[in-house]
């Protein structure tokens, strides 16, 4: 799965942390999580990582310049793709994921 996501974002906010208990629930299982971030001039590398331990969000995150953005033709955030087989087999807000849907592809 791949998120996408900003520190400033509240629905992102809102997110993150359910990401994370998918992904130890999931984990053992072959769920793989990757968060995807800019890092701007208002959300510094001191914000995401102060925002990720206090959340203590365990999967990757990685910072990116819009390449994997425009990849995933994402138009607002948070998003998320599931890539099984090298193929977006789901896209959408992650707020529409549900344990069914992250099983279906495990």
């Amino acid at each position: 799965m791949v998120v996408f996501w900003e520190e400033w974002c509240p629905h992102c906010r809102d997110e993150m942390p359910k990401l994370q208990q998918l992904y130890a629930a999931h984990k053992a299982d072959g769920l793989q999580v990757l968060g995807i971030t800019k890092v701007t001039q208002t959300a510094t590398d001191e914000k995401v990582r102060a925002y990720l331990d206090q959340n203590r969000i365990q999967f990757p995150v990685a910072k990116e310049t819009g390449i994997p953005s425009d990849y995933f033709n994402v138009k607002g955030i948070p998003a998320a793709a599931i890539v099984k087989g090298g193929k977006i087999v789901w896209r959408g807000h992650p707020i529409r994921l549900t344990e069914e849907i992250v099983k279906r592809w495990l």
